[in-house]
């Protein structure tokens, strides 16, 4: 699964939609997503796994992937481009607790977050998928560093948003 070519075609096949199909991929790449999770050919076989599994193994994708710690890899350099696509389609299925718990961690850090290439798309991540009372403090926090963000390369994405 880290060629390419292979996993273009398995991307195709996880397109279908078939729980059947979805379930036997999920079954194969589970015990090594962590590892496929940070080659640059496979994030987006698992992307469209995340997006096209079963309801039940998401928790178990976010267990193995550390989902839910370790926030400093929604920022950065090569993992952090690699892997935020993929906690993107994460955020975007999983309960919106485990999502609470995430701005939790990372609001203390948000301007960090908020400028960086790749964790202005996380927090719009969480912005779609979080409970009302972290959606406010969200928006709050981004307008006392409205003008801030505004004049960032990064940041006016979020604004945008």
């Amino acid at each position: 699964t880290k060629d390419k070519f292979f996993n273009y075609f398995i991307t195709l096949i996880l397109n279908e939609n078939d729980p059947m199909k979805v379930e036997i991929i999920y079954k194969s790449l589970i015990a090594d997503i962590k590892e496929l999770a940070n080659d640059n050919s496979s994030t987006c076989v698992i992307q469209k796994l995340i997006e096209n599994v079963n309801e039940k193994h998401i928790e178990e994708i976010a267990e193995k992937l550390e989902a839910n710690s370790n926030f400093e890899k929604f920022i950065g350099g090569k993992e952090a481009k690699n892997i935020n696509h993929i906690f993107q389609a994460l955020i975007k299925r999983q309960n919106k607790e485990k999502n609470d718990k995430i701005i939790e961690e990372i609001y203390p850090k948000f301007t960090l977050y908020a400028k960086d290439k790749y964790g202005c798309f996380i927090i719009q991540a969480l912005l779609g998928n979080c409970s009302e009372k972290y959606y406010k403090m969200i928006l709050e926090k981004t307008l006392e560093i409205f003008k801030e963000l505004a004049e960032d390369k990064y940041g006016n994405y979020l604004i945008n948003y």
